[in-house]
C-alpha cells in the first residue's frame, strides 16, 4: 500500500520570504523573489525533529516538531527561541493578537505565547487529547478535544468561560458567530456563552475552513459552500482539497483545476493543474501579492498570477 503524504503548506513572512518544510520534513527553506517569475534561495535551517506545524506571524516563523519543541525563527533564519513541552503540538498555532499566538499540545495543554520571545502569557489544562487547531475570536479561545467536549477560554486570562458537549472537527469565525464542525453538521455558536444559534448540514469529508471577506468557506471532498453569519448558504462551489486566501479572494485547489473565487462566491478565473500522484494527494500553496505559488513534493513550485 502506498501511504499518502499531506505536505506542509508553505508560509509567507511580512518581509516577502516564502518558507517551506522540505520533503524530508526537518529542514526549512526560505526563498525570495529575484523577479516576478524567478525566485532564489535565501537560507536553509535544520530543525530538531520532524516538522509537524508551520506558521508565519509577521517576520517570525513558528514551528512545532516531533521532539516536543516549539521554535521561533526570524526571517533571516536565526533561531530566536525554543520551548520544550511534555507533548507534541500536532496542530498549527493561531494568532491571538498582534503580539501573541495560542497553541495546544496533544495532552490538551493550552498556552498563549509571545511571538517574539516564546514567553508563556498563560496556560490552561483541559486534561483531554487535542489534535485540532483552536479557533480564536470574540475574546475567546475555543479548543476542541477528542473527549467530545469543546471549551471556550477567556483569551486574555485563559480562564474557562463555557463548555459544550461537541467533538469539533474544526472551527472558525464568520462575523460574530463561531462555527464548529461535528460529523456532517456545522453549528453556529455564540462565542460569549457557547449557546447554539443555528445548525447547518454539510456533505462530504471535511478538508478546510477559511474566512473570505464576510463569508466562511467550508470545503469538503464533495462540495464547497460559503456561509454567512446566520448559517445561510450564499454560494455553492466544487470540491476543494485546500483553500488559499489572498485578501478578499481565495483559490480553491481541486484535483484537476484551481479556481479563483471572490468574496461574493463568484468564480472569476480558473486554470488546469498538474496531475496528482498516487502518493501525494494534496495542493500545498501560498498566496503572494502577485498571485499564488503551488509547491511540489520536492522544493520546486509553479506560479500563477492574474494574467495566467
Amino acid at each position: 500500500m502506498v501511504s499518502r503524504i499531506r505536505l506542509k503548506a508553505p508560509v509567507r513572512t511580512a518581509s516577502g520570504l516564502v518558507v517551506r518544510a522540505t520533503s524530508s520534513l526537518n529542514d526549512l527553506i526560505a526563498i525570495t523573489p529575484k523577479t516576478q517569475t524567478q525566485w532564489v534561495s535565501a537560507w536553509r535551517a535544520h530543525v530538531p525533529g520532524e516538522i509537524l506545524a508551520l506558521r508565519a506571524f509577521g517576520d517570525v516563523i513558528v514551528v512545532t516538531t516531533s521532539e516536543r519543541l516549539v521554535l521561533g525563527y526570524s526571517d533571516a533564519g536565526v533561531r530566536l527561541w525554543q520551548l520544550r513541552l511534555n507533548e507534541i503540538v500536532p496542530a498549527p498555532p493561531v494568532r491571538a493578537s498582534e503580539a501573541d499566538v495560542v497553541l495546544v499540545d496533544l495532552a490538551g495543554e493550552v498556552r498563549r505565547l509571545v511571538i517574539a520571545t516564546g514567553a508563556v502569557v498563560w496556560q490552561h489544562s483541559l486534561g483531554a487529547d487535542v489534535t485540532v487547531a483552536p479557533a480564536i475570536g470574540g475574546g475567546v479561545v475555543v479548543v476542541m478535544d477528542r473527549g467530545q467536549v469543546t471549551t471556550g477560554l477567556d483569551a486574555a486570562t485563559g480562564q474557562e468561560r463555557w463548555t459544550l458537549e461537541l467533538e469539533g472537527k474544526g472551527g472558525g469565525f464568520v462575523g460574530d458567530t463561531l462555527v464548529l464542525l461535528q460529523d456532517q453538521t456545522a453549528h453556529g455558536v455564540d462565542p460569549a456563552t457557547g449557546e447554539r444559534r443555528w445548525l447547518r448540514p454539510f456533505y462530504g469529508t471535511f478538508t478546510e475552513l477559511a474566512t473570505v471577506g464576510d463569508r466562511l468557506a467550508l470545503a469538503t471532498q464533495s462540495a464547497t459552500v460559503l456561509l454567512d453569519p446566520a448559517g445561510q448558504v450564499t454560494s455553492r462551489l466544487p470540491a476543494y482539497l485546500r483553500l488559499t486566501v489572498a485578501g478578499d479572494r481565495m483559490v480553491g485547489w481541486g484535483t484537476e483545476q484551481a479556481e479563483v473565487v471572490d468574496a461574493s462566491g463568484t468564480v472569476v478565473t480558473r486554470w488546469s493543474l498538474p496531475s496528482l500522484t498516487l502518493a501525494v494527494q494534496d495542493r500545498p500553496a501560498v498566496g503572494t501579492p502577485q498571485g499564488v505559488l503551488l509547491f511540489n513534493s520536492d522544493w520546486t513550485f509553479q506560479g500563477w498570477n492574474d494574467e495566467r
